[in-house]
């Protein structure tokens, strides 16, 4: 349920009530303040403008920041609402494959560390340890042995 404040503008010459719907961001629970008179708030740019979602939700449930519900669903790769099962039409996610590729190599080269001069490791051996099929298997090995010891533990007269 909303919270409704309604106050008299102090001003004779507006005679209208303004309303302040007082709302919480569905992804990061952070307020909305939403003056209804004037919700373009463009000087503190479009990340904290608040949204109507576009999905079915209602009221509160369909309430987001701009870039809250951006970067929501980009991590989430969809526009699909998980409350709803309809699509999000007023999310606009941006694909940043540049941009995560710069990234990327961003990171690789400041982790580069320089070739070793010795003999190169051969790669059937590189690949052995770490196949995954092979940690899975030395798990259940120890697992197995654990299981084992415990069934036929022997309690020892100290």
């Amino acid at each position: 349920m909303k919270n409704l404040k309604m106050s008299v503008a102090e001003d004779k010459s507006q005679s209208e009530y303004e309303i302040m719907v007082k709302r919480n961001c569905r992804i990061c629970y952070l307020s909305m303040d939403m003056d209804m008179t004037n919700h373009n708030n463009e000087s503190a740019g479009n990340a904290m403008t608040p949204i109507e979602l576009g999905c079915s939700c209602k009221e509160d449930l369909a309430a987001a920041h701009k870039h809250c519900a951006e970067a929501w669903f980009k991590v989430k790769g969809n526009k699909v609402c998980e409350i709803c099962g309809s699509i999000a039409r007023n999310v606009t996610v941006v694909a940043e494959v540049q941009t995560n590729e710069q990234w990327n190599e961003a990171n690789n080269n400041a982790s580069m560390v320089p070739p070793p001069t010795g003999p190169a490791p051969q790669a059937e051996t590189r690949h052995l340890w770490q196949s995954q099929r092979f940690l899975n298997f030395i798990l259940s090995c120890l697992v197995l042995a654990f299981v084992i010891s415990w069934l036929f533990h022997f309690n020892m007269p100290s």
